[in-house]
């Protein structure tokens, strides 16, 4: 097991200011939302949001970061929050448990396996998320500065390199070229 620390921002937060808000060498954040348990979101879950408003020509400028369907949920999910998603919504494997004090380390057990990319928020103080994941290596993946890559021309889709089915080319029918660069202050 590890632990990192992540950024957290509202449900309310658009697509490009929460994307700002992801600290650098990390390419996660955690959402949080007085309907649902907190959840963690990446750079690539931010960006396939993104990318479906334009398909669905609606302004992702104007698209809020608590819509973002995330590609992991937690090993744990506070089902005494208002508004918790049932369990038959969550993907298997997924333990589903009332959560108060911080979860004795007994808990975790099943949870230390190095190919593991689960998750659980440990807590939340202000502007910072503790996350435990199940493995070094998804902490060192989670650990990593986002890269943007760009489609050319419009409509301009993003997508980080890992989603990419060929290294240079969109994802989307039209495929474009990409170009990728590294986040640096510039977002979406």
């Amino acid at each position: 097991m590890d632990t990192l620390q992540l950024a957290v921002v509202s449900a309310e937060t658009l697509l490009p200011q929460a994307l700002n808000r992801i600290r650098k060498g990390t390419r996660a954040l955690v959402v949080q939302s007085p309907e649902r348990p907190p959840l963690m979101v990446t750079a690539g879950d931010i960006m396939a949001t993104w990318n479906n408003a334009l398909d669905h020509q609606r302004n992702p400028r104007e698209v809020q970061v608590g819509t973002v369907i995330p590609t992991r949920w937690p090993t744990r999910v506070p089902m005494n929050s208002p508004g918790s998603v049932p369990p038959t919504q969550f993907s298997a494997g997924v333990v589903v448990e009332v959560l108060g004090a911080p979860p004795p380390l007994i808990e975790y057990e099943g949870f230390f396996d190095q190919n593991d990319d689960r998750y659980a928020i440990h807590q939340i103080i202000g502007d910072t998320a503790t996350v435990v994941t199940a493995s070094e290596r998804y902490t060192a993946d989670l650990s990593t500065a986002i890269t943007i890559c760009r489609c050319i021309g419009n409509p301009v889709h993003t997508f980080e390199p890992r989603q990419l089915v060929n290294p240079n080319v969109c994802n989307k029918p039209h495929g474009a070229s990409v170009v990728c660069t590294l986040l640096s202050g510039t977002t979406l």
